[in-house]
């Protein structure tokens, strides 16, 4: 692997290996720069998944780490982003050796055997660029045997050939532990030269670099670990035209919204959110500035949706974006009110929140449904069946009579999908925990999103509601008729 014009084809060689778990490395083996967090370029961020365009990285002992994709929770409201390692030349330090090497992996000693060490693990040097840092030190290729590094600053990396590579293009200096074993004549000897790597005149395109996965390591956690990490990174994200907050009103208080996007999933699908801050998030203050997040249904998040801010529903008035970077232009919302008439039909308006996959948000609107009822038919209905005459009483029985059904209908189905449910998953735990039981029985099917006991228990509750009702306005239709 040389840090030099050919460097390019090599360093590709071990990418893939670098997606497994990655041991924490030495102390030895720490960088000569600090890892310092920067600005990733727009145009090489735009490679990872989702193409955000904006990222944050550092140097590590594997190389560069991107940091990128910030979106939060929609339960616990914390931040969370994807990293992944550039590779290819924008994935380099500026310092070059002039020396082309590969690993040499340990090997099984023969019976008749030159040297032991030849079978050791080791750094083989392919080659070395005439006049270059290594030359200039006295590093040169030998005739008569077979020279290689064993370390470099007082550490073989692991063997790792790329996390030797970053920390020699991340030196203005190296010490360079060799060990030379002669094929013909003489012992193997060891010999460390100090060489002044040479910086490049012509710094690297810094877009011109590979985004892929690794597994995250000490050092990445401890960078992640870091508060200032998370708010540099949001206000890197917050600047981007496609990101940038939009100011609203909400109810005389002003607040921040964001159009976020996760990483895309294993089916290439990216989930939105709308974040909403009562900070704006140009401050970077994720951890105080952050207010609610609601994940966008897969059908879209269009004008007339249902949705949560804080512990207050709302219907969506005005939803725009633009239509080349995203960037959401307009957004109103208006306080959720109950539509009586839909409610005593038997409709729910948990349908105009979408397929919704958070905890609690069907039930909690369902919930606020049935207050809203209850409130309804003490306050209102009472004035409502002493001026309504026969027609109406009548058209609002068939009404209520007809939404009674419904809901009946309804839970019963809901109850009956959940029973099948759980009788499924006993069986199931059942079959494997027999002696010889089929221990690979398929899951069963989970419920779904739609269905929940609490759920049947509020559509109970809003059933006797109606029936109340539905009794009320008979009594009031009977007294019109006579």
């Amino acid at each position: 692997m040389r840090l030099g014009c050919v460097f390019i084809f090599l360093f590709s060689i071990f990418t893939v290996s670098l997606t497994a778990q990655s041991a924490a490395p030495s102390p030895a083996s720490a960088l000569a720069v600090s890892p310092v967090s920067i600005p990733t370029n727009a145009a090489l961020a735009a490679k990872a998944p989702g193409a955000p365009g904006y990222g944050l990285q550092i140097v590590t002992s594997k190389g560069k780490i991107m940091l990128t994709s910030l979106s939060f929770d929609p339960i616990a409201r914390k931040p969370t982003a994807r990293f992944y390692l550039i590779t290819g030349p924008a994935g380099l330090g500026p310092y070059r050796a002039g020396i082309d090497f590969t690993f040499h992996p340990e090997q099984p000693i023969p019976a008749n055997h030159i040297d032991p060490l030849f079978y050791s693990n080791y750094f083989f040097i392919v080659a070395i660029e005439k006049d270059g840092a290594a030359e200039k030190a006295g590093l040169k290729p030998n005739k008569y045997g077979l020279q290689d590094i064993v370390g470099v600053d007082g550490s073989n990396f692991g063997w790792d050939p790329q996390s030797l590579a970053i920390h020699i293009s991340n030196s203005p200096a190296i010490d360079v532990s060799t060990l030379n074993i002669p094929l013909v004549f003489g012992h193997a000897h060891y010999k460390t030269y100090h060489i002044k790597t040479q910086k490049l005149e012509t710094p690297v395109d810094p877009a011109d670099g590979i985004i892929g996965p690794i597994a995250p390591d000490k050092e990445i956690q401890a960078w992640l670990n870091q508060e200032q990490t998370w708010k540099d990174l949001l206000i890197l994200r917050s600047k981007q035209a496609r990101f940038a907050p939009l100011a609203i009103d909400i109810e005389g208080r002003k607040l921040w919204v964001v159009r976020s996007e996760g990483a895309p999933d294993g089916k290439g699908v990216i989930p939105g959110f709308l974040e909403f801050w009562q900070q704006d998030p140009l401050t970077g203050l994720f951890a105080t500035g952050i207010m609610d997040v609601w994940p966008d249904p897969p059908e879209g998040m269009q004008p007339g949706r249902i949705l949560r801010v804080g512990d207050h529903w709302y219907r969506l008035k005005t939803f725009t974006q633009d239509p080349a970077s995203h960037r959401l232009l307009g957004f109103g919302l208006e306080a959720w009110k109950a539509d009586v008439m839909s409610l005593l039909s038997g409709q729910s308006p948990a349908d105009e929140i979408g397929t919704v996959h958070l905890p609690g948000a069907r039930e909690s609107l369902e919930q606020a449904a049935n207050d809203s009822l209850v409130e309804w038919k003490t306050r209102s209905l009472p004035d409502m069946l002493r001026t309504e005459q026969a027609p109406a009483l009548e058209e609002m029985v068939i009404r209520t009579e007809k939404g009674v059904l419904a809901l009946d209908l309804q839970t019963r189905t809901m109850r009956e999908r959940l029973d099948a449910q759980a009788r499924a998953q006993a069986a199931q735990q059942a079959q494997a925990s027999m002696p010889g039981g089929n221990q690979t029985a398929p899951t069963a099917a989970a419920p779904s999103t739609a269905d929940s006991e609490v759920l049947a228990d509020l559509f109970d509750q809003r059933k006797a509601i109606l029936q109340a009702i539905l009794g009320s306005t008979k009594q009031a239709l009977a007294q019109v008729r006579r």
